[in-house]
């Protein structure tokens, strides 16, 4: 275990000692000191029988040196003004203006120098103190000026000096340009220049001699004319504002407070609002687009987007074709458009269309009143599809593809091979099935699902 203890400096004759592994050494850090260290570190670090001692740090492993800011064989010790840290081995930068901390370094000037090395010296006079950062002199009561060279001619009994500008300041109760005029204000101070009186709060009058009588406020220091606080009012300020007003003087109005509850007297704030309404007054209405209570529900689709009613939540107008307080039932049948006013005309196979009143046909049917049935080639409502046949015309409703009336004629064994014949004596004929030599009236025939009216003449 090795162990380093400062005993010496190097200002005294002998050499600084060091316990070094059992026998004396020379410490390093003053001089051309060397250390002698008779034996290494036996451990990796400071425990055991090769602990440090009370007073003693563990530097490194099997290192012990005394605490900073002391030294000596037992580390005792406190450094020295002109040394710091550990064993006190550190020179103080601050020397000789000032000393330093024996555990930080930290520098404490002297009162004459300055700066964060002592290094400035100070410009102040005997009558000053140099602040020990930045210079600056702290005079003395009774002088002035930035050197603290000159004297106050302020009377110190009725007033105090100020050091920069050397201008008497007053104590209460005096008043004139070195403080020699006692003021007239009762319990009140009075200007410095004039000795004017300046009235405590509660006082007035010119010489501060009469109590105000304000319950909820202050007066007037001249005519003691009494100002409220918020929430009262009153000559004498006793008064509470009445439900529903508030603030200075009671002038304003409270907002919209859910259930018409009064507002707070003094600022107006509601607890919570109508519906409709927001803020903490409960005066700003919902935002466009929403409605209700706290403003939170969207308005239902106004007309051209228009806001409804904050409160309601109804819509004033609907789009043309809508009715009802949320613009979401269609017109009554027989009307139509802006606010469901006007008559539909008469649509004899079909519907008024809500928002246009043009007719909409049943299918099957077309034209201004849906009273003609749908021109060849078309089906549907409106008839406004187009056939998908490629010969005949089809059904106007649903578009299924109808034959026109033709004669078919049927030799012996003739084979009906394109779907089934149903005759109009109710016989049918099968695909593969022969035909007996005679003429067949069948005006419903139904071949590959098309419905088609016949006459069909065979052949023995």
């Amino acid at each position: 275990m090795e162990r380093e203890v400062g005993w010496g400096f190097p200002w005294e004759c002998c050499p600084c000692g060091r316990w070094v592994g059992g026998r004396w050494g020379v410490s390093p850090g003053w001089g051309d000191q060397r250390v002698l260290s008779a034996f290494p570190a036996t451990t990796a670090v400071c425990e055991g029988e090769d602990a440090c001692r009370e007073g003693e740090v563990c530097v490194k492993p099997g290192l012990c040196r005394c605490k900073p800011g002391f030294f000596g064989a037992d580390c005792s010790s406190r450094c020295p003004e002109r040394y710091w840290g550990h064993d006190c081995k550190r020179s103080c930068p601050c020397h000789p203006n000032g000393r330093c901390d024996p555990v930080s370094g930290h520098c404490t000037c002297d009162p004459n120098h300055w700066g964060g090395l002592c290094q400035f010296p100070c410009q102040c006079s005997p009558h000053g103190r140099c602040d020990p950062l930045t210079g600056a002199c702290h005079c003395e009561p009774g002088w002035w000026a930035p050197n603290c060279r000159k004297q106050c001619q302020c009377n110190p009994s009725t007033s105090q000096c100020d050091p920069l500008t050397g201008l008497c300041r007053c104590l209460p109760g005096w008043w004139g340009r070195r403080c020699s005029f006692k003021c007239s204000c009762n319990v009140s101070p009075c200007a410095q220049e004039t000795g004017k009186c300046e009235c405590l709060a509660g006082f007035w009058g010119q010489a501060c001699q009469r109590r105000c009588d304000c319950g909820h406020g202050s007066c007037s220091p001249v005519s003691g004319h009494c100002s409220c606080e918020p929430g009262y009012q009153g000559r004498s300020c006793r008064e509470p504002c009445p439900a529903g007003k508030y603030g200075s003087h009671c002038v304003h109005s409270c907002g919209s407070c859910k259930r018409s509850q009064p507002c707070s007297p003094v600022d107006g704030f509601c607890l919570a609002c109508q519906p409709g309404w927001n803020g903490t007054l409960c005066k700003d209405p919902c935002a466009p687009g929403f409605h209700g209570e706290g403003c939170l529900q969207p308005c239902p689709r106004c007309q051209h987007g228009e806001p409804c009613d904050p409160q309601t939540g109804s819509c004033l107008r609907c789009d043309p074709g809508w009715t009802g307080p949320s613009c979401n039932s269609s017109c009554p049948v027989g009307t139509f458009g802006d606010g469901c006013q006007f008559l539909c005309p008469e649509c004899v196979s079909g519907s008024c269309d809500p928002v246009t009143g043009v007719c909409i046909c049943q299918a099957g049917y077309w034209g201004d009143s849906c009273n003609d049935t749908c021109p060849e080639g078309y089906f549907g409502v409106n008839c406004s599809s187009p056939c998908q046949c490629s010969r005949g015309t089809c059904d106007p409703v649903q578009g299924d593809c109808v034959l026109s009336k033709i004669n078919l004629t049927f030799t012996p064994w003739h084979w009906a091979r394109h779907g089934h014949i149903l005759t109009e004596e109710g016989a049918e004929v099968y695909p593969g099935a022969s035909w007996p030599h005679q003429e067949l009236s069948a005006p419903a025939l139904s071949m590959q699902g098309c419905s088609v009216g016949i006459t069909a003449t065979g052949h023995a």
